[in-house]
């Protein structure tokens, strides 16, 4: 028996299969008979079990082994497979059912999530009055501190009614936004907020 290694990338969709991942697959030559009729079955030991929805397995196909497996979301990074292939021959007589170990690595690679944004609730504000606060929530699952997501904000019609950029809060995901509109100005003004990771 013997392996290769492949690589895919993070935020594959559905169930993965990697064609003759195992090669060279044999039941053994049983001494004055043959094994053919034996049963054989694979042991997988994984490294990283958390970076797949479908843990690996292999399916035999003569000499040859397909690798299969799902992706869980936005896992990334090196898993490391410890495969044996196991047969029903039992260990009676000095008899040896397990080949030896053979290391599958299989690399995961990231891709880059586009950040997202929460809808903001339109706001209302007197003529030379502060808005109250109006609270949203920024993501990108690639960040882990995401109180260091950028939001831009833009005037998407209409004349110049409010400051820019408006006073933003940050704790963590979630951002307290309060406008303050220019002196003796009233009007509808429209924003167009964009995040940045």
């Amino acid at each position: 028996m013997a392996t290769t290694s492949a690589s895919i990338t993070e935020d594959s969709i559905g169930v993965a299969t990697l064609p003759s991942a195992v090669t060279a697959i044999s039941p053994g030559a049983g001494g004055a008979g043959s094994e053919a009729s034996q049963t054989l079955t694979f042991v997988i030991a994984n490294d990283h079990p958390e970076f797949f929805k479908t843990l690996p397995s292999i399916k035999i196909n003569g000499t040859t082994g397909d690798l299969s497996f799902e992706l869980a979301t936005n896992a990334n990074g090196t898993a490391t497979l410890q495969i044996k292939l196991v047969d029903n021959g039992g260990t009676a007589n000095g008899g040896v059912d397990t080949s030896a170990t053979q290391t599958f690595t299989l690399t995961i690679l990231p891709a880059d999530d586009a950040p997202t944004i929460s809808t903001i609730a339109n706001v209302t504000t007197g003529k030379n009055k502060d808005s109250g606060v109006t609270l949203f929530t920024v993501n990108d699952p690639d960040v882990v501190n995401q109180a260091s997501l950028g939001v831009t904000f833009a005037h998407v019609s209409g004349a110049t009614l409010a400051q820019l950029p408006p006073s933003v809060g940050i704790s963590g995901g979630t951002r307290a936004l309060i406008i303050t509109p220019l002196p003796r100005l009233c009007s509808v003004l429209p924003f167009a907020p964009w995040e940045s990771d």
